[in-house]
């Protein structure tokens, strides 16, 4: 019998031990996390992490603040957006992703305090922000306009560890549609 409850016992510490904590991006309506970009990212990397600030904050009523690389403190939670320096352990390097596909694939990467959104290319980037916004936060866009946004209301925002790569089924992935100029994007 006692050696049930020892069993027991260990199964629960083994569990809880290697249960890895989630990074909060948001607590309770409070940023608890920075959004950081190259210093010389492109535009469309840049308008991305814009986005992501952006939707965010309609999640959520809290603001992250958006800096560059050499402005951040990596001792505090950060979205690395881009190529930025990833700490060594975080398997975030889009290189794995190969063919003629690869330039819009991307990897989301979540481990300790660092969340990573990188591509192979500015593209890719963008796709990764995007690819994270619907998949991890549950945001959908039917149309350019706020009236044509789902966005999902959540007090806290938090990421498990986790590392998804993904590889377009097809090179080219553009639509288009302009009926207003400040949709040019779409």
């Amino acid at each position: 019998r006692n050696l049930l409850f020892v069993t027991i016992g260990l199964w629960v510490f083994a569990v809880v031990g290697n249960a890895s904590a989630d990074l909060v991006l948001v607590e309770n309506g409070q940023a608890r996390a920075h959004v950081v970009v190259a210093d010389t990212a492109p535009p469309l990397v840049r308008d991305a992490a814009a986005d992501l600030v952006r939707v965010v904050k309609r999640v959520s009523d809290a603001e992250l603040a958006l800096v560059v690389e050499s402005e951040s403190d990596p001792a505090s939670p950060r979205i690395l957006i881009g190529a930025c320096s990833v700490p060594p352990d975080l398997e975030a390097d889009p290189a794995v992703i190969k063919g003629d596909e690869a330039y819009a694939g991307y990897v989301i990467a979540c481990e300790h305090n660092v969340l990573a959104l990188t591509g192979n290319s500015a593209t890719g980037t963008a796709n990764a922000v995007y690819g994270f916004l619907q998949d991890q936060l549950g945001v959908r866009w039917f149309l350019p306009m706020d009236l044509f946004e789902i966005v999902p209301h959540l007090k806290t925002v938090a990421v498990p560890e986790m590392r998804h790569v993904v590889t377009p089924s097809f090179v080219c992935r553009y639509g288009w549609a302009s009926w207003q100029g400040e949709n040019k994007a779409w």
